[in-house]
């Protein structure tokens, strides 16, 4: 199962999808998340998001969507995950869905 949560900061989102988490075993991902660790791993993905983050700048969406594809290529995340955070526009959102279909995958649009 692939899950997206989308809505406005503080909804819930977050909090919804550690529940679903802890339900269903799927794996929580959140892009700050992301962020923090290819900075904290020094990824070369982290080391060219880092200076947006440390600007509070959104970060740019060829990095954010890199960095997740990486994330969901994880045998961890193989049995399905619930991002929060993700995607924040269409062109995210198409890359997602292109690299999961190259996959055979897609999200659950229920």
């Amino acid at each position: 199962m692939y899950l997206i949560l989308l809505g406005l900061p503080g909804a819930g989102k977050g909090t919804q999808a550690v529940l679903i988490c802890q339900e269903t075993g799927l794996v929580h991902i959140t892009t700050g998340e992301l962020f923090r660790e290819s900075i904290r791993q020094q990824t070369e993905l982290g080391r060219k998001a880092q200076p947006f983050v440390e600007q509070g700048l959104l970060v740019p969406d060829e990095l954010t969507v890199g960095m997740l594809l990486d994330r969901i290529a994880r045998p961890d995340a193989a049995q399905g995950f619930a991002l929060d955070g993700f995607p924040r526009n269409v062109d995210q959102a198409k890359a997602l869905d292109d690299a999961l279909a190259r996959e055979g995958k897609a999200i659950d649009k229920t």
